[in-house]
């Protein structure tokens, strides 16, 4: 049986195209886009459409920083096998997270920091991220450095 994916992340950038592309022929895999932008990302990393199914959900910015997606809550209750989403988006992540817990459907946890912001909000939020490294069914991450970062930290 192939799973049935949600994959969750702000936008597909142009070094996940392949990646994304390579995901769809293997698996029953939805990419949602939440069309935000955190802003860490570079800009030059202009937002990529692939051949995979992928939809680009409604964001409306809140207070210049947040941005709230309505549109998530309908698509995490659909049937899916599991949930794969990426540390970005101050909505999307905890949402994400806890809607998988109540569902029970496994979540694996995408990452490429390997250090944590130092923003106001990053620091009161620190625990919450810790707490979802711990409680998610996996951790997906791309590099040495990464991992470390994870291994020493958590």
């Amino acid at each position: 049986m192939i799973p049935k994916i949600a994959f969750i992340t702000s936008r597909c950038d142009h070094f996940n195209l392949k990646l994304f592309e390579l995901l769809s022929q293997k698996y029953e895999i939805h990419f949602y886009f939440t069309v935000g932008g955190e802003n860490y990302r570079i800009k030059e990393n202009s937002a990529q459409i692939g051949n995979f199914k992928f939809y680009n959900l409604k964001n409306y910015r809140l207070f210049g920083k947040f941005d709230f997606v309505p549109g998530l809550f309908k698509l995490l209750f659909r049937k899916y096998d599991v949930f794969i989403k990426t540390i970005d988006g101050k909505f999307a992540l905890p949402v994400t997270f806890f809607i998988s817990r109540i569902k029970r459907v496994p979540l694996i946890f995408w990452t490429g920091l390997w250090n944590h912001p130092q923003t106001f909000f990053h620091k009161i939020s620190f625990g919450i991220t810790q707490y979802i490294y711990k409680a998610c069914e996996a951790n997906l991450v791309y590099g040495e450095h990464i991992k470390q970062y994870l291994i020493s930290s958590y």
